[in-house]
């Protein structure tokens, strides 16, 4: 039949454009993949495997997940194996102290399943409390960014905020 013949063909997607991220070098899609929709669940494996098979094979090459988005990095851990060398994958710390992103760390790379995150980000800076308690000397959640980095778990680090854009400028000087 016809129709079930065109069906069936395969069709030339479109290539998606690439833009260099921020400082990194690093050439990445422009429409990445997140932790957000079926991906910040529980329990729903397939659709999520499904979701992220699909961004893979369209060639999405930039994926952010976060240990607050619930089962997403767990469901990228199952889906990625060989192919998470084909990827940029970053991820974020939310508590804001040296020894608690270390662990987050840690759990993040077991969930994932990789041994290193391409960015590794300052997950929702909102005031300026943050800012105290992340720049901490020693203590604070940037010491452990900076610990990941040269150890070689982390390639590139990053700040991310949802509130207040003269927190993340402060941040960022």
């Amino acid at each position: 039949h016809p129709l079930l013949a065109h069906a069936q063909e395969r069709v030339a997607l479109p290539v998606i454009p690439r833009r260099p991220l921020g400082k990194t070098g690093v050439s990445v899609t422009i429409v990445g993949l997140g932790g957000e929709g079926v991906l910040r669940t529980w329990g729903r494996e397939r659709e999520a495997a499904r979701v992220i098979e699909r961004a893979l094979d369209l060639g999405i090459t930039y994926y952010d997940t976060a240990p607050a988005y619930s089962g997403s990095q767990d469901y990228y851990g199952a889906v990625l194996g060989e192919r998470r060398r084909e990827i940029f994958l970053a991820s974020k710390t939310h508590d804001r102290s040296r020894d608690g992103s270390l662990r987050l760390l840690d759990e993040s790379l077991k969930r994932l399943r990789t041994d290193s995150l391409d960015l590794w980000q300052l997950h929702d800076l909102r005031d300026a409390e943050d800012l105290r308690q992340i720049f901490t000397p020693r203590h604070g959640a940037l010491a452990a960014l900076q610990q990941a980095q040269a150890e070689g778990r982390v390639r590139f680090l990053g700040i991310t905020g949802h509130t207040d854009p003269a927190v993340l400028v402060e941040a960022l000087r």
